[in-house]
């Protein structure tokens, strides 16, 4: 079972975070658990195209087209949706940025770097 300690809600109900949990181990994902810097350092050498961003890894890509654009959001969209993890996304004419962190950690987890990898992968 999952400790209802490491899950935290923004109004701190026992049930609800106890809920929350239990959801989350039911769908077979971990509990998000902040990195230490440390393993942050080591885990952006391994995808030197992100950057990171505060409590946030990004990356630009440039496309020649619009429609090229919106073809790669929609690909990270079904990748993302995938994962249960969702990138913020700006998305201006032909430029997209990416901007992962893991809200309810309060910042980088291995979610974080999973799917900056998948995304790489596309």
């Amino acid at each position: 079972m999952v400790s209802p300690g490491r899950c935290k809600t923004s109004h701190g109900l026992y049930l609800v975070s106890m809920v929350f949990c239990l959801s989350i181990a039911y769908r077979g994902e971990m509990v998000r658990a902040k990195l230490p810097e440390g393993d942050i350092r080591t885990m952006l050498a391994d995808i030197p195209m992100w950057t990171r961003i505060g409590d946030a890894i990004e990356r630009t890509w440039t496309f020649d087209t619009y429609p090229d654009a919106v073809a790669f959001l929609v690909r990270v969209a079904f990748l993302a949706e995938g994962m249960n993890h969702h990138p913020d996304i700006t998305n201006a004419w032909t430029s997209v940025k990416l901007s992962l962190t893991t809200h309810d950690a309060g910042g980088l987890t291995e979610r974080d770097f999973k799917l900056a990898k998948k995304i790489d992968a596309l």
